[in-house]
């Protein structure tokens, strides 16, 4: 009876997935009111008085594929706009790759202003992605010590979320500089050694569970995380990490071990398979 409720939730589980993705989807279509207009007049309306205005026009010019509707932001964010207007071209500036564009990018990640250096992170992040340059990679990092907890937690997660294009190397550096924040007791590492961390880190998380600084949410999630990571492995320590789970004796620790089993990496089977039994007792 209860595997068969078992594989119930897991059905059921897959479906909202589905559904749910499908939902997030259609809500990210973009809102594009200046999409019929001119590129020379959004050019003009960069500079409006009228914020809104400025802010939609920035948007816009970041889905043209223009060299002048690029050199149009950078000059822009030069030029120190209104805080608002400066974070919707960056948003832009980080869909484009050049040189000009990782030059504003990395300038404004020392930016006084918390949200756009937020907003350049990300945009650096992204440019990681398409090229690999290890300046974003450096920029990425030396977010990691910024003052503002926010700012290193959006930096962890960002690591985490570009870690498939890193060398062993490069992911060898940035998990011992995110150990070395979760040492201090930084609950922002949490958010990338999920996705960066490696054997060394496992033991860290499970050890954490007993030194009580985190939640057990916290940790569990961080955990959960490493399950669903293709490069993590090998199955023994996965399924130390499914015992740890299931002595943690919270709902998400359930809720991560069903996920596993549901929609795990596939070539780790065996390793879903003990999650199931740990899941039926």
């Amino acid at each position: 009876m209860k595997r068969k409720m078992l594989m119930l939730v897991i059905l059921l589980a897959a479906i909202f997935t589905t559904t749910f993705s499908a939902d997030v989807m259609a809500a990210r279509k973009p809102d594009r009111p200046m999409a019929k207009m001119a590129e020379d007049l959004l050019i003009d309306l960069l500079s409006s008085k009228n914020e809104t205005k400025a802010i939609q026009a920035a948007r816009e010019l970041g889905f043209r594929k223009t060299q002048t509707s690029l050199d149009a932001l950078l000059q822009g964010l030069m030029l120190g706009p209104r805080v608002k207007v400066a974070k919707a071209m960056l948003e832009s500036v980080g869909r484009r790759v050049s040189p000009k564009t990782k030059m504003v990018l990395l300038f404004y990640t020392n930016h006084r202003r918390r949200s756009l250096r937020l907003e350049a992170l990300s945009g650096i992040a992204a440019l990681f992605e398409k090229t690999g340059d290890q300046d974003c990679l450096v920029a990425l990092e030396k977010a990691l010590h910024d003052y503002d907890a926010s700012v290193r937690s959006s930096a962890s997660w960002l690591l985490g979320k570009v870690a498939r294009k890193m060398t062993a190397q490069q992911l060898m550096t940035v998990e011992d500089t995110l150990l070395s924040l979760l040492a201090r007791g930084d609950k922002g590492a949490l958010l990338g050694l999920g996705t960066v961390g490696g054997i060394r880190s496992a033991m860290a998380l499970a050890l954490e569970l007993k030194k009580r600084r985190f939640t057990k949410v916290e940790l569990v999630k961080a955990m959960g995380s490493m399950l669903m990571n293709p490069r993590f492995g090998p199955e023994p320590v996965r399924m130390q990490i499914i015992d740890v789970l299931t002595m943690a004796n919270v709902p998400d620790a359930s809720a991560a071990l069903l996920q596993y089993t549901a929609s795990g990496p596939m070539k780790f089977r065996r390793s879903r398979m003990y999650a199931r039994t740990k899941l039926e007792k």
